[in-house]
């Protein structure tokens, strides 16, 4: 499943909602930012409880890129680990949401992994800000992405919403939505079914028993 999510310069992040996305995410999470010497810092962790002690070193001001992992393709290793590294481009850092088929499925680089090094690493310049082909980029592949540059610029691909401030590829973040109990009522025995009105309106597809001559 995974989860991005892109927090602005001076956004707050919903740490309740990145517990949650963390929990049923729990194969590698990841922060990248830009630090206040307009370099692109970028931290990895397999351990879900490092999520805070990652947060905690980005800078309210700064904008930030988040991942946490569910591993569909490769190993759960720090080097499947997002957000990546543009292949070629230190100062760009990308996310992805979804599962990229055209690759041949690989026991260690994870699709992600692989897309970076064999597609990314080929883009011109800038790409980035070509918002037409990194829409198309999501449609080809069925994703989302979202890129971080070190000047504080970001870009996402894919249908992304706002929540509170981040903008987030989905809902995981969010409770659990429970459902309310509610018993059906008794159900009537044959020789009473006829009678019974629910029988003839709400229910009128049921067999009718035949009425006694």
């Amino acid at each position: 499943m995974c989860m991005i999510c892109v927090k602005p310069a001076g956004a707050k992040w919903n740490m309740d909602g990145l517990r949650r996305a963390v929990e049923v995410n729990p194969n590698g999470l990841g922060v990248a930012w830009r630090t206040n010497d307009g370099t692109l810092a970028v931290r990895h962790s397999l351990c879900p409880s490092d999520l805070e002690k990652l947060l905690q070193q980005v800078p309210r001001r700064a904008p930030a890129l988040f991942h946490c992992r569910y591993t569909t393709h490769g190993l759960t290793i720090l080097e499947n680990t997002h957000p990546f590294r543009v292949a070629g481009r230190p100062n760009l850092a990308f996310a992805h949401n979804g599962m990229i088929t055209q690759f041949p499925v690989d026991e260690v680089k994870s699709d992600t992994r692989i897309f970076n090094e064999s597609i990314l690493s080929q883009c011109r310049a800038r790409f980035e800000e070509q918002q037409d082909a990194l829409e198309r980029m999501a449609q080809l592949t069925r994703s989302k992405f979202a890129f971080l540059r070190a000047d504080g610029r970001w870009f996402l691909a894919g249908a992304f919403h706002q929540y509170r401030g981040c903008w987030y590829s989905n809902s995981g973040y969010r409770p659990p939505v429970t459902l309310p109990l509610f018993t059906l009522p008794d159900w009537p025995s044959t020789d009473k079914a006829a009678t019974w009105p629910m029988a003839k309106s709400r229910f009128s597809w049921l067999p009718q028993p035949q009425e006694k001559s």
